[in-house]
């Protein structure tokens, strides 16, 4: 991925500087202005933040736990920032020649529905329920446990909204460098349900046990703000590419953790402040 953008951006640096030698680049106007749009695709590290762990099902344990996890701002770990990685998008309108605002979203769902297992057992010489085939019988006869499928879902959001004051370029009316503000807002809600049911005991007394007794749920909220810095520069009079820089980023998350329904909720929390840990490179089109 890292090999076919950098191919790309020399390809589309050499279209542009032979359009220039075609043009007078001067008298041609690059830069938006007021009552343009501009939209971009960003490369880097991811604005998700991650939930926290869903509690584990009691499953007969006696010293069931809620963990004490609490939210990890992900999106400012400084290690392993990718190029390769779509970040997301976003949009800018300029309400003045030097003035923008701008937004950006993502939102990721995903629902996989239960499924119930089908338990094989036979009753030996003393009425037992025994989990699996008899051994006693044909290997034709055999028929497999069916596991259940648990449940899951998992959603995430994330919402930014901002503006930008753009500088005019002393060197080139190519080039836009830029400053500004971002306010985040960031959730995710994953669920989960093992509907596992285990059967015991004899054939007069069956008995039962299950995994999990309801769903269990993590939820995380978190919310704050990012200054920005950047520069655009302009291939050509409707495509750019860029290159952006916070600064400055402080992020509030709160988690909360359910083992069951009507139990009580875990609650954590973690304040992050965060110097020149996130950046973009982003390619973008102006309308």
């Amino acid at each position: 991925m890292k090999t076919y953008l950098a191919l790309c951006c020399t390809v589309l640096f050499c279209l542009s500087f032979a359009q220039a030698q075609q043009t007078d680049s001067e008298a041609m106007n690059y830069t938006p202005k007021k009552g343009d749009f501009t939209g971009a695709v960003l490369f880097g590290r991811g604005n998700f933040l991650d939930n926290i762990n869903v509690p584990d099902s009691p499953s007969s344990n006696p010293l069931w736990t809620v963990d004490g996890a609490a939210p990890f701002a992900n999106t400012l770990n400084a290690n392993n920032n990718n190029i390769g990685n779509i970040a997301g998008g976003e949009a800018r309108y300029f309400i003045k020649d030097n003035i923008a605002l701008k937004a950006g979203l993502g939102f990721i769902q995903r629902n996989t529905p239960a499924v119930d297992n089908i338990q094989r057992f036979f009753f030996d010489d003393n009425d037992n329920i025994v989990d699996g085939n008899d051994p006693s019988a044909v290997v034709e006869s055999w028929i497999p446990n069916y596991s259940a499928v648990n449940e899951n879902q998992v959603s995430q959001f994330y919402l930014t909204i901002g503006g930008e004051y753009h500088f005019k370029s002393k060197i080139s009316n190519r080039i836009s460098p830029y400053v500004g503000v971002n306010l985040n807002y960031y959730s995710a809600r994953t669920l989960e349900y093992d509907p596992t049911v285990i059967f015991f005991g004899t054939e007069s007394e069956p008995d039962f046990t299950t995994i999990d007794i309801e769903e269990r749920t993590a939820k995380l909220y978190g919310a704050g703000y990012q200054f920005t810095g950047g520069i655009d520069f302009y291939l050509f009079q409707g495509l750019y590419c860029g290159f952006e820089v916070r600064p400055m980023t402080f992020i509030y998350a709160r988690g909360e953790q359910l083992p069951s329904q009507g139990m009580v909720v875990r609650e954590s929390s973690t304040t992050t402040w965060a110097f020149f840990t996130q950046t973009h490179f982003k390619i973008g089109f102006r309308i």
